[in-house]
């Protein structure tokens, strides 16, 4: 009760509320339901209800603070939440209207045919104020490596530093690791981006809260704007958990026929999972990344490599003679051959632009004398037209019609063909 104790309706930041409420004294307005000026508020209230053969006459007015010895006598008094209607740990209502018979019905067509209702109204709780607790868990085993303490470890709020963040990601508030965690409705209705007036004490409101908790700066919200409030790095041993406030909808009513009939108007908070991650070193997801790199890093060179052998024109030709060699085995034992007469050719035919194949067959002749095998003249004359023929390097242009001046020989003498 401490905190509405000291709640002045005046300061209420809702001018209609203010002016509903008159001045802090419960104000008595008188609403009748068979009038078409009030079709419209008593529609919303009590629909159906509205079809039985009775006249609805609802009294409106505001709670306010008693005594302790007004409050058993005074329908009009405020009493202070004790325990508030909790389901479980994830969700709470805030009773701040609630309509009620305040009397029986008589029969149709009496005059006691007038059923009357009381709404009563409690602006003062929006000063309520709301403790919050946490834990957070990691869902999956962390690796077991690098010396990690008790990772999967259940924690709390008192492990960790709390920041509260409105709906445009700026810090409100902070608190420090065991520090209590309290809101007031006014301030969760705020950080929410909803706005306090009449239509919320009303019609009530639903909203949802959610924790997500980091441990490394970069998984932060890039939008995070600190203000005038220090910024905090989390770090895997102290973690940094953010708590946001979200309105669902501007309605939270609920209705009642037992024993009568009652209309609850709520303020309800609901509290969500969060959808955060930790991170902790992990060997295997370091190499799984050094993996990934090697293959991304060849990508670069493969598709250069490409884009040179085929999509350059006449200069990929070029390109594709330097990366890929073509070996000719005949091509290559020509050039052995005549490589073999370099050093035995002799300069007395300097001004021929050829040898011949007669010459040919002489200088071929005189490089095998050294060999320790004796090579027969048969198969001289083998290699020489075999050199003479496939040797590229070997100038034809002198012979136009090469077969005409070579020497006969077989099919078995034609070596490479």
């Amino acid at each position: 009760a401490k905190p509405f104790r000291t709640y002045q309706l005046n300061n209420d930041p809702s001018q209609q509320i203010i002016n509903f409420c008159a001045d802090g004294d419960a104000g008595t307005f008188a609403v009748d339901c068979s009038l078409s000026a009030d079709a419209a508020i008593c529609e919303e209230m009590f629909g159906s209800l509205l079809m039985m053969p009775f006249t609805l006459t609802v009294d409106f007015f505001c709670s306010m603070m008693c005594g302790p010895s007004q409050n058993n006598g005074n329908p009009k008094c405020f009493l202070p939440p004790t325990a508030l209607i909790a389901k479980g740990s994830q969700e709470v209502d805030l009773l701040v209207g609630t309509t009620i018979d305040s009397g029986p019905v008589g029969a149709p067509g009496s005059p006691s045919s007038v059923k009357p209702v009381q709404h009563k109204t409690n602006p003062m709780i929006r000063d309520a104020v709301l403790n919050f607790k946490y834990s957070f868990q990691l869902a999956q085993p962390a690796p077991f490596l690098l010396g990690l303490e008790d990772p999967g470890l259940r924690k709390t709020n008192s492990q960790a530093v709390t920041v509260i963040v409105d709906n445009q990601d700026i810090v409100r508030r902070i608190f420090s690791p065991g520090e209590i965690i309290n809101m007031t409705v006014a301030e969760i209705v705020e950080v929410a981006g909803a706005e306090w007036n009449y239509t919320m004490v009303f019609r009530g409101s639903e909203f949802i809260v959610t924790t997500n908790c980091f441990t490394a700066q970069r998984d932060l919200p890039p939008a995070l704007y600190w203000g005038q409030i220090d910024p905090v790095s989390p770090r895997e041993e102290l973690p940094l958990c953010m708590i946001a406030f979200t309105w669902l909808q501007a309605s939270s009513v609920s209705y009642s026929t037992t024993g009568g009939f009652a209309r609850d108007v709520t303020i309800r908070v609901t509290a969500l999972r969060g959808d955060s991650f930790s991170r902790l070193p992990s060997v295997q997801f370091s190499l799984l990344n050094l993996v990934s790199l090697a293959v991304l890093l060849s990508i670069p060179p493969a598709f250069t490599g490409l884009l040179a052998r085929s999509g350059l024109g006449p200069l990929s030709k070029i390109y594709r003679q330097a990366t890929q060699e073509k070996f000719d085995m005949p091509m290559q034992l020509a050039t052995a051959g005549l490589n073999s007469i370099a050093n035995v050719a002799t300069f007395g035919s300097l001004a021929s632009s050829t040898l011949s194949k007669e010459e040919l067959k002489v200088c071929l002749r005189d490089a095998m004398a050294t060999s320790t095998k004796n090579l027969e003249e048969r198969d001289l004359d083998r290699l020489t037209n075999f050199i003479f023929e496939k040797d590229p390097r070997y100038p034809r242009g002198a012979r136009k019609k090469p077969q005409d001046t070579m020497e006969s020989y077989g099919k078995d003498d034609k070596i490479g063909e």
